[in-house]
């Protein structure tokens, strides 16, 4: 992959966990009793941002995390983008449900951009710096899993 391209997928993937945490972030202040919930993922996110920053500092790196995604998904996550603009200025604009926030949450987390970086950081590698860097989001990951668990515990699930 050319490395413009390379640099223009980090910077969006860059930008999805940026705003799965501004999103979090809205969840946080608007559902009291969920905040510490919230809260703690909006922190991962952010995590996830400052990884994708690392990555981006050294092009062997980038060049290895970007190889092993499908072509298209540079695309999906755009769009993904496009849609969390557009739900923050919603969840911004007016009140929603609590079980809405639930349920966009875990829409967000089956995206192919997320989904992807879940993967890339629970693949086997031999690479010490691929495993540094999982070893560093060991404790920032199964959003989706967790988000579910959240709900069945506090009877928001179907």
């Amino acid at each position: 992959m050319k490395d413009d391209l390379v640099q223009t997928f980090l910077n969006e993937a860059r930008r999805l966990e940026v705003l799965v945490a501004d999103l979090y972030t809205i969840f946080k202040k608007s559902f009291p009793e969920d905040y510490n919930f919230w809260h703690q993922l909006a922190l991962e996110e952010k995590d996830h941002a400052a990884l994708i920053d690392a990555i981006k500092a050294n092009p062997n790196l980038s060049n290895q995390f970007v190889s092993g995604f499908a072509p298209g998904l540079l695309q999906d996550i755009q769009k993904i983008n496009e849609l969390l603009s557009s739900l923050i200025v919603k969840f911004t604009g007016e009140k929603q449900a609590r079980k809405t926030a639930f349920d966009t949450a875990i829409t967000v987390e089956k995206s192919a951009g997320e989904i992807n970086y879940q993967n890339f950081m629970t693949q086997e590698t031999d690479s010490w710096i691929i495993k540094g860097l999982q070893h560093i989001n060991e404790y920032d990951r199964d959003h989706l899993n967790r988000i579910e668990e959240y709900m069945k515990g506090n009877k928001l699930s179907d």
